[in-house]
Formats: C-alpha cells, structure tokens, sequence
C-alpha cells in the first residue's frame, strides 16, 4: 500500500567564517539530509513530500483537512520553536503542533525522529517537553539536554516487546553513535532498546491514531553507515510507516 507522507525538518544552513592570518573569507551551505531519507520510502513506493526547516511556517499545511490529505506526519531535527513562533505575524495564528495532535486523535500517524533539535534536544532547545506532541507521542520527554553521545557506537537490540513491525528481523541492529534519552509511557510497546537500557523505538496510540518514538537519528551522524546499509533497514520503516498509519478501531488516549 502506498502512503502519503509529510516529512519536516533535516536540513540546516551553514554560515561559517574561516581566519587564515591576516585574512578571512565567508562561507555559506544549505544541507538537505532529508533527501537521503526520501529515497527510502520513494524507493519503497510512498509520496514523500519534504518542508525544510526554513519554510515551516510557508509551507505547512494551515488547517487539519489539508494535513489530513496525508496519512503520516514525520518531525525530524526541527525543533518547537519553527513550528510554534510566527516571526512576521502579530495577529493569532496556527498552532501547528495542536494540527498534529488533532490529526493524530483523528486516526493520522505521527512520527518523531531523534537528533539534535528533537524531543529535548540540545541544550534543550528543542523543547518538546510538555508540548502537544509530547502528549500524542508514547515517551516522556526530558525538559533539559536529553542526548546520549557514543562516539565509539553503541549496542542495539529488537525487544523486548514481541511485535509484527520486528518479526523475522535480526535480534541485534546495527550500532548508532547517539539518540534522545526518553522514558516509555505506560501501555507504549518498545520494539528496541540500547544496551543501556533506554528506549531507541516505541509505539503508541492517541485517540484513533498512532504514534512512534524514533529516538536516534534517520541518517548519517548519529546512525552509523552500517545502519544505513542494513539489508533490513528498508523494511524496519516500510513496517513502521504501515503500522503508524493504520487508524485505531476504538479510541485510546483522550484527545482532550
């Protein structure tokens, strides 16, 4: 079945200033990682329609009938001040991230992906923390820095909860090289773990829709190139963007 998907964020600007001596001279770069992760699902048969960072506050749908012409919402390393603040507007505005709460309890999947400027993030700059996602996604979210740096990598492990989305896929996945702490909510399903102990995937439900907490990173930094590489990879997301996306038959969470 192919699906509509609507992935925001993985794209950053690099303004760098490099001294040589006496001299100096700027350089500028816009980075879109978010392609390599589009190939993924195109490849696998689904839309995939990207907003950059820079033009959330264009770009993204106004009202919940156009956000629901899409069956899953994907947040990746965009934090809830793009989606939240509207710089040019002194007038009332759209609350994006009540849109995406709104389309979860619908019956719409959501997906929050891990990095530097999701969940808490750096810093805590991306300050999901008692936010609406929060409230729709199946982890409590850490009100300060929530990163976890393995430079030399890490460990992980499918489990411990037995579920469609892992089954007949190796126990052990490749390593990542950091994720966002978070702590599964009661009732939420872990499908992965780190070998410290902490969630790395988490399923949920909200009202009629679904949720997962995909604490470490999409592409490269944080995933390692193994990772990427993985044979299974493919379809551990075609898995989870299936399973996201099918409505609940009753509700489950309040959507008050």
């Amino acid at each position: 079945m192919s699906l509509n998907v609507l992935f925001v964020g993985e794209t950053n600007i690099v303004y760098l200033t490099e001294h040589k001596g006496l001299d100096s001279f700027t350089q500028t770069r816009y980075t879109e990682y978010a392609s390599v992760f589009g190939k993924t699902l195109t490849d696998a048969g689904h839309r995939f329609t990207h907003i950059p960072c820079h033009l959330v506050q264009a770009d993204f749908p106004q009202t919940l009938e156009a956000l629901q012409a899409y069956d899953v919402v994907i947040l990746s390393d965009v934090g809830a001040n793009t989606m939240l603040q509207r710089p040019d507007s002194f007038a009332p505005s759209t609350n994006y991230l009540r849109l995406i709460r709104d389309f979860v309890a619908d019956g719409g999947g959501f997906i929050m992906i891990g990095g530097y400027l999701s969940f808490a993030g750096i810093e805590g700059k991306a300050r999901y923390h008692r936010t609406l996602v929060e409230d729709i996604l199946p982890v409590e979210i850490q009100p300060y820095d929530d990163r976890v740096e393995a430079p030399e990598g890490i460990s992980v492990e499918m489990g411990p909860a037995p579920h469609p989305v892992i089954a007949g896929l190796p126990h052990d996945i490749p390593h990542v090289f950091g994720y966002n702490r978070v702590t599964s909510k009661a009732g939420a399903e872990i499908i992965a773990h780190t070998s410290l102990g902490d969630p790395l995937i988490v399923l949920g439900a909200y009202g009629r829709g679904r949720s997962v907490a995909y604490t470490t990173d999409c592409v490269q930094d944080w995933a390692s190139p193994e990772l990427l590489a993985w044979q299974h990879y493919p379809t551990l997301w075609a898995r989870l963007l299936h399973w996201v996306s099918a409505r609940q038959t009753s509700v489950g969470a309040s959507a008050s």
